[in-house]
This record gives C-alpha cells, structure tokens and sequence, in this order.
C-alpha cells in the first residue's frame, strides 16, 4: 500500500492499514463520479471568464491563476525531476481552484432555475446533498498515517527516565536506534533535546543512515554498526530497540552478544544498552 504522490486532490489513494470501511467509503466509484464533475466545472468555469469574456475581474484573475497552478503543477510532476518541493504545495491551491469553480457552476445552475417552485427546490436539496456526502466521504476515509500507539509512548518514556532525564542534557549526544514512531514521542518527551534518536538528519528530513542501520540491525547485527552507530551520534551510550514480535531469535542472541547485556522487555519491546569503552 502507498500513496499516489501527484493528482490526489480530489481523492487520494488510502493504505490498507488506515482504510475504515463504511458506509461513505465502501462504493469508491462515487469518487470517480464527483472527480469528473469538478474536472467539469473548472473547465465551465474557463470558459466562461477566458472565452464568453465574462469582464469579471476577481474570476479572470482566478482563471489566470489556475492556468498558471495547473501548468506548472503538469509541469513539476511529469517533466520535470528532484525533491519537487514548490509543487508538493499546490495542491491547497488547486483544490481552492476547484472549490471556487464549483460553486460558480451550481450558481449558473440555480440562477436559471425558480427556486420558489418544485423544480428549484429539488435541485438545491440534491445539491446540498450531493457535496455534503462528498465532503464527508474525504473525511471518512480517515488519516494516512497511524498514531502512536501506547505501548510506543510508555517505551519512549523509558528510554527518557531511564537513560537520560537525571543527566545533565547541556551539548549531550544521543544514540537511539528505534523506529520512528518511538523517536517520535521520545522526541516530546526529551523538549526537543532527542531528535530523530541523535542521528543525522538531511535537508528533506531524512535519516538514511539510521534507517538503513535500523533494517541492519533487524536482519543480521553485526558489531560495526554498533560501532557506526557510536560514529555517527558521537554519543558515549547507545540503545537499540524494537517490538519482540518483530525480532528473530537468532538475532536476538547476536544483539545479547554485541550490546553484552541481556535486553530489558518494556511494554513488548526489547531494549539493549551499552556504554562507549573508553
């Protein structure tokens, strides 16, 4: 499961593990349905402004900037190459874009129509609706990414009561090699003092180094990425943790072996740690 990068404006492709099933979300073709309405509007609402010379100023100003937004928005994501980190941003634009054009075409609409009579009536009740079962059904498909869950904020806390909060926490180095969503809550726990376990961070906010130390350490450990651990943190003491469902038991006595300790169990995680020999 993953996310579509480009063109999720209007829906979005939800992963399994955060897809909730209900009644807003079970027929995702309605999705489609309503894409194709927006995609309409907006190309009604050109027309009108860039073509039929509307002589609005406010809507020929925001027909300019959705040509503009959408050129560059083609432009960025199937031209172009690299981070791509102006064009990540103009999705709230666009999405604006197609609100406006929206309402401007059921405006259209409802001032052809009576809405004193049957007709009128009917069609601004469908309408209603229609976009509130839209807007609700954005909402329904619920959050990408998952929360931290318990058992990660009570082994985050360890790690800070345990190893590091009766420390003078002044110019400290850490190393804490652990998922992210330990180091997220470690991060809070610590008032910023322990960002990404001390390990590196790059300009787009990755850790290459502790990820890939990480997957290290969760198929075959060996001692040098201990050893790189301590070079990349230039901390004196090092942990290393991760769910014991997780962890193979052939690895488990590696770990045993390179941290020369036996690991702490906390909240169903194991927890080696080792002091730098000086």
């Amino acid at each position: 499961p993953h996310d579509i990068l480009s063109g999720n404006i209007i829906f979005n492709h939800t992963p399994n593990y955060a897809f909730v099933s209900n009644i807003f979300t079970d027929w995702r073709w309605l999705t489609i349905i309503f894409m194709f309405l927006f995609i309409f509007s907006l190309g009604f609402f050109l027309w009108k402004n860039l073509i039929k010379n509307n002589y609005n100023n406010s809507f020929l100003l925001l027909s300019w900037l959705a040509l503009v937004l959408g050129g560059s928005y083609f432009i960025s994501w199937f031209i172009l190459s690299g981070d791509r980190s102006l064009v990540r941003r103009f999705d709230l634009g666009l999405a604006f874009i197609f609100i406006i054009s929206m309402v401007y075409l059921m405006s259209f609409i409802f001032s052809k129509l009576n809405l004193y009579n049957i007709l009128g009536k009917i069609s601004l009740i469908v309408f209603l609706i229609l976009f509130s079962w839209f807007g609700t059904m954005t909402y329904a498909s619920g959050p990408d990414m998952r929360v931290v869950s318990q058992t990660e904020y009570e082994v985050a806390q360890y790690i800070w009561t345990t190893g590091y909060n009766e420390v003078e926490t002044k110019n400290q180095k850490y190393c804490v090699l652990a998922d992210t969503w330990v180091l997220l809550p470690l991060e809070s726990l610590s008032q910023g003092n322990i960002v990404g376990g001390g390990f590196p961070i790059d300009y787009q906010f990755n850790q290459v180094d502790r990820v890939e130390l990480f997957n290290k350490f969760l198929e075959n450990p060996e001692k040098k990425d201990l050893e790189k651990a301590f070079s990349l943190t230039g901390a004196e003491n090092c942990w290393y943790l991760e769910k014991l469902e997780n962890l193979k038991e052939e690895n488990i006595d590696k770990l045993t072996e390179i941290f020369v300790s036996q690991p702490k169990e906390i909240a169903g995680f194991a927890i080696w740690n080792i002091e730098i020999e000086k």
